[in-house]
């Protein structure tokens, strides 16, 4: 988690910006980071090399060189291996003077470099100074292998001098002491070092010497021929003789305030000045903490805040974990490693499983409604310019109506003008009478933006065919035409051979001999009478044998395809 941070080894885990953990089953936590051993915890810019499985590196610049070291504080390397022999160790092989694992340090002994990546992603290869620690606030060691203080120490190296009458002649008090503790030969005397062996005898044949213990306590006393000197062990120091050579040593089970020396075994374990080593477990050195593959128990929770520097437990990196878990969602889980499930979200059918390719998704889905929403904004402004533009060519065209037929004048051209919403059409159209009863027609009608519309179609007349039928041959071409030919029939009833020529009248009027002639109405079934007009212009008093009445004259109309009346005024065509 974080720029540039990269998890290549197999469950694995990096968070902080640069961190690296290429080691299988290894953790980098904090940045430029690098844990490249196997198992392996590099923490707050610590490095654990590719060897060092096992191994803990914690601080800027902490280095665990070796396998199961740990190297605490920035700058400390841990880079001493196992089976070195301790300080003072002398033939002893036992864990308490021989490391069995590698060291746990706080410092290192010389410099070195390395290279880790900036906050801009570029390497800088940085040189690591000498470094030292105190270890404080140790407690006091009971085994041999337990780490002994300096109290213990000063305690050990004191010790008081007694006559041969258990009298108290001097002690020397290193707790209080300003300096490590010397060692001079008297008058008479001689002190030589031989290996770890302070001998103290007599300078020549027959010498004195004079004995002090710690200058300043009490004045030199002489030490003649034949006396006897009696060496009184103290606290946490043996005497023995070997024939003439007294040997003051550290007893095997001291206890001391406090001690310092080089290096200090305690059954499984050693301190030395590279740190704190437990075999087979934790180790404490300049490199950092080796936890030894155990686990730290019973930690309490540190304080999370932006300048805490405790360590955390389990719960609180669970806490955590759930936390990114639940804001990720898409079903993260904290597994029981404390790492945490990759989620799955489903965006348009596809599944993604972190929430980069979710949101780059996410982001491409909204480009794209984004994009068809300008698209469809587009088409609803072609549709409102569509719809402007339909409804005045639709009301150009609905205003085309043609005119009622004329045989005479069959066709027709008809023009409009038609607006809707701020858009004029102009249309044009034709219609054409084949027949009354048959027309063909088209229009056009064009916009003053220049979109067209255009239709054509046929239209006839229909009806029941004995509706038709039941009218006059010459009067079934329509209303129309049937008054253009009664218009004609009543111009040749108008001419010669009209009322008084010879159609039914005869060129003779009722004297002729048509229908109505010289015979008058007598005799005839149409009407016919032989009392006779006369040509005096009076009408005849009965029709047939009788006088006329209105009666018989309906009875002699019924049938008859016309009648004339003695009235030279008009006649009836029935």
């Amino acid at each position: 988690m974080g720029k540039g941070t990269t998890a290549s080894g197999f469950a694995s885990t990096a968070m902080g910006q640069w961190a690296t953990a290429s080691g299988d089953a290894s953790a980098a936590m904090g940045y430029a980071s690098q844990a490249k051993g196997r198992n392996s915890l590099a923490a707050s810019g610590g490095v654990t090399e590719g060897t060092a499985e096992n191994s803990l590196a914690a601080g800027w610049g902490a280095h665990a060189k070796l396998a199961g070291s740990v190297a605490l504080g920035s700058f400390a390397t841990a880079d001493t291996p196992a089976g070195e022999t301790a300080f003072l160790a002398g033939g002893q092989t036992e864990p308490a003077w021989k490391s069995t694992h590698n060291a746990v340090a706080v410092g290192n002994r010389t410099p070195y470099s390395y290279t880790y990546t900036d906050l801009n992603g570029n390497p800088v290869t940085e040189t690591v100074p000498a470094a030292s620690r105190q270890i404080t606030g140790v407690a006091g060691g009971t085994h041999g292998t337990d780490a002994v203080n300096i109290a213990q120490l000063k305690r050990g190296l004191s010790f008081r001098a007694f006559d041969s009458n258990g009298a108290l002649l001097g002690a020397l008090d290193m707790e209080s002491a300003a300096a490590a503790p010397a060692f001079r030969a008297g008058e008479g005397l001689k002190l030589t070092v031989d290996g770890q062996t302070l001998v103290l005898e007599l300078d020549g044949a027959g010498g004195s010497w004079n004995l002090d213990t710690k200058p300043g306590a009490q004045p030199p006393a002489a030490v003649n021929p034949n006396d006897t000197v009696t060496f009184t062990s103290g606290d946490n120091i043996a005497i023995t003789r070997d024939d003439k050579n007294v040997t003051i040593a550290t007893k095997a089970d001291a206890n001391f305030n406090s001690v310092t020396a080089n290096a200090f075994t305690a059954g499984g374990a050693s301190i030395t000045d590279n740190g704190l080593v437990i075999e087979n477990g934790p180790s404490v050195t300049r490199a950092g903490i080796d936890a030894g593959n155990k686990k730290i128990a019973n930690v309490a929770k540190g304080e999370v805040s932006q300048t805490s520097a405790d360590a955390i437990n389990g719960s609180q990196l669970w806490g955590v974990s759930s936390s990114v878990a639940g804001r990720f969602g898409g079903g993260s889980t904290v597994n029981s490693d404390g790492s945490i499930s990759a989620p799955a979200y489903t965006i348009r059918g596809g599944t993604y499983h972190n929430v980069g390719d979710a949101l780059s998704a996410a982001d491409t889905e909204f480009t794209n409604i984004y994009n068809n929403f300008g698209s469809v904004y587009e088409q609803m402004g072609e549709l409102r310019s569509d719809v402007k533009n339909v409804g005045a060519l639709s009301s150009a065209l609905s205003g085309l109506k043609p005119i009622q037929y004329d045989p005479v004048r069959p066709s027709q051209i008809m023009a409009r003008f038609g607006n809707y919403r701020d858009t004029w059409a102009l249309a044009l159209g034709v219609a054409h009478y084949v027949r009354e009863d048959f027309m063909v027609h088209a229009g056009v009608s064009i916009t003053h933006h220049g979109e067209s519309m255009a239709n054509a179609g046929l239209t006839w007349k229909i009806g029941k065919k004995e509706d038709k039928d039941a009218i006059p041959a010459r009067y079934r071409k329509g209303p129309i035409g049937s008054v253009y030919v009664m218009q004609k029939e009543n111009a040749e009833l108008a001419g010669p051979g009209g009322l008084d020529g010879a159609r039914d009248g005869g060129d003779e009027g009722f004297a002729g001999s048509g229908n109505c002639g010289t015979e008058g109405f007598a005799g005839s079934p149409t009407g016919r009478t032989e009392s006779a007009h006369g040509g005096t212009g009076t009408p005849a008093a009965r029709l047939g044998e009788g006088p006329v009445g209105g009666e018989s004259i309906r009875n002699h109309m019924k049938g008859a395809d016309w009648i004339c009346l003695p009235v030279r005024a008009f006649s009836f065509v029935l």
